[in-house]
């Protein structure tokens, strides 16, 4: 009796322990801006993001922090990146980052991920915290509820169109491969959500004091489409130099629908030297900066 008394006991509290280790972060950052916009942009609108493949080959080993959803975890899958931070103040964008981090660590390969994300009452099941369901949560429960029925859960959006089945080098639900790197760092909390609003300084600072105290630098700041008016826009070259203290110099600074002779959406910069060698300044705007984008030697560019 007594022996059965304390098994029961253990397993309860394995699992609490399970439940904290799982929980865990790689840095300690809280903040809660509490904003959503009008229209939250859960799924990404591009279509081509292999393009970037030269640039994500130029990556270090280090911390890939990104805007956004799936693009930020394509972009850890695919680089040279050991930690990933998905940084916004969008509160549904944090909670299907979060519901994604879950879904890692839950699904063991590539094929059972694609079966839960692509199937909306599986998925809804799995998060229901109604009955005793493996991830039960419920906030991410209440999401799902709100948006059942659109796009986000649609094998017809950019995750699944069918075209993207094409390219298994970029889609880590169809790359074994891809899919155990990020299964692995999320089983292993190298996959954190943190709640920041890019275009407020105290905020940016926290973060990068948080990093600096785990002596981890900056892989890739994958800020996508934010240097543009109505996002960070003319704060963004004041964002960029809060980074240099996490920065190497092989660090890469990634910005998307810069306009240089032929249109290509992908474009990253040596941070270190964007700052130091470029004529971007404080104020100015990205997009509107007089960058050769051909001739400099700090500017990666993906396939046109």
């Amino acid at each position: 009796m007594n022996f059965l008394y304390y098994l029961k006991h253990l397993s309860v509290l394995l699992t609490l322990l399970w439940s904290i280790v799982s929980s865990a972060n790689f840095i300690n950052y809280s903040e809660n801006n509490n904003f959503n916009w009008a229209e939250s942009y859960l799924v990404p609108n591009e279509e081509s993001i292999e393009k970037a493949l030269p640039i994500f080959s130029q990556t270090k080993e280090g911390v890939y922090i990104g805007v956004g959803t799936e693009r930020s975890f394509v972009g850890a899958a695919v680089s040279n990146a050991t930690h990933l931070l998905l940084a916004d103040f969008d509160q549904d964008i944090l909670i299907y980052n979060r519901m994604m981090i879950e879904l890692f660590k839950f699904a063991k390969n590539k094929d059972e991920f694609y079966q839960i994300r692509t199937n909306f009452t599986q998925l809804a099941d799995l998060f229901s915290h109604f009955h005793d369901s493996p991830l039960s949560n419920e906030s991410i429960y209440n999401f799902l509820k709100r948006y059942r029925g659109t796009k986000l859960f649609s094998k017809r959006n950019w995750f699944y169109v069918e075209d993207s089945l094409k390219r298994p080098e970029t889609s880590f639900w169809q790359n074994e491969d891809l899919y155990q790197k990020l299964h692995k760092m999320a089983l292993e909390n190298k996959i954190q959500v943190v709640d920041l609003d890019f275009s407020k300084e105290n905020q940016r600072l926290k973060l990068v004091n948080a990093i600096k105290e785990k002596n981890l630098t900056i892989s890739m700041l994958d800020l996508s489409n934010a240097w543009q008016l109505g996002y960070i826009g003319r704060k963004t070259y004041s964002a960029l130099v809060d980074f240099l203290p996490i920065s190497t110099d092989h660090s890469l600074y990634m910005a998307t629908w810069l306009e240089s002779g032929i249109f290509n959406p992908y474009h990253a910069f040596y941070l270190k030297r964007l700052i130091q060698e470029s004529p971007f300044g404080e104020g100015q705007i990205l997009g509107e900066t007089a960058i050769n984008f051909n001739r400099c030697a700090y500017v990666l560019k993906g396939h046109d």
